[in-house]
């Protein structure tokens, strides 16, 4: 959680300038900003790795605590799962990185120039602090335990050097897929970032699944709203209209026909009256008879 706070926010600061210089966010319209905008594209860069997982940054303790457990108490499903994560990870942020602050640069956009110190230093320390954890990772999580009580807070990658293990080997093999993965999709679709990841998208399974994201099948806020969206109508629908119905039309509707059943009967003649007494009294002669 602390690793993910601190260079996913770099991410965001780092859009955020780019946006403000260049004054849009669609990545086919950026490119080549790395030497107009040089210390943002240098903290963009760490913390994109960060995330993806690249040693010897924080993003790579995570990764491999994370996975490390999973191993450890069985949940092997959830390491793989890690692993297939990463290699999608990567290669969206090498998208993202190719795209803007490398390749060619679009003449289209108007003179460029880094961001200003309020700007930057916001960048430049969660960048510092992906590298600092990264090569001392024992430093937040002795701090942590201070304040956490578990058994045992272990390490596994708390040392730079600790890459001969199978667990950051695999991880290793995912990332290199996930570069060859992005230049496959770079060079087929004609050397443009920004379409890099289309080969992905159109996969058989993938393509299938990407469609239903983009519906927001797998948005819990969206399908969460549906679900209301439904439950609310039910309730319209079935509550609160049905009852205003029975009240405002079925038995208004229901007294105005007796009414006038009962005013087709009473119409003032005494030889009627006198039938529907010989009536009542044979009805009610029957019903002693027979009970």
């Amino acid at each position: 959680m602390l690793n993910n706070a601190i260079y996913k926010s770099a991410l965001f600061l780092g859009a955020g300038a780019v946006e403000h210089r260049t004054g849009t966010t669609e990545l086919k319209s950026l490119g080549g900003l790395y030497r107009q905008m040089p210390i943002t594209g240098l903290c963009f860069v760490i913390c994109s790795c960060a995330i993806s997982g690249i040693w010897p940054l924080n993003g790579y303790i995570s990764k491999e605590m994370v996975i490390d457990g999973c191993l450890a108490t069985g949940y092997k499903i959830f390491a793989i799962a890690a692993w297939i994560g990463a290699i999608f990870t990567f290669a969206s942020f090498l998208k993202a990185m190719h795209s803007i602050f490398f390749g060619e640069k679009n003449n289209a956009l108007p003179p460029i120039k880094e961001v200003g110190l309020p700007m930057l230093i916001p960048m430049i320390i969660p960048a510092f602090l992906c590298i600092l954890f990264g090569l001392c990772g024992n430093m937040p999580l002795g701090t942590i335990s201070r304040f956490v009580s578990v058994e045992q807070m272990h390490c596994p990658a708390s040392h730079p050097l600790n890459l001969f293990n199978i667990t950051s080997g695999i991880t290793i093999l995912c990332l290199i897929a996930a570069f060859l993965l992005h230049r496959y999709g770079w060079l087929k679709n004609n050397k443009k970032a920004y379409l890099a990841s289309e080969v992905v998208h159109n996969m058989p399974v993938l393509h299938a699944i990407y469609q239903l994201a983009e519906r927001k099948v797998f948005d819990i806020y969206e399908q969460t709203i549906k679900f209301v969206r439904i439950f609310a109508l039910a309730l319209y629908w079935g509550f609160d209209r049905s009852s205003d119905w029975i009240y405002e039309k079925f038995i208004v509707e229901s007294g105005h026909k007796i009414i006038d059943a009962l005013r087709a009967i009473h119409r003032g003649f005494l030889s009627n009256y006198v039938g529907w007494i010989f009536a009542g009294m044979v009805v009610i002669a029957v019903f002693v008879f027979i009970f």
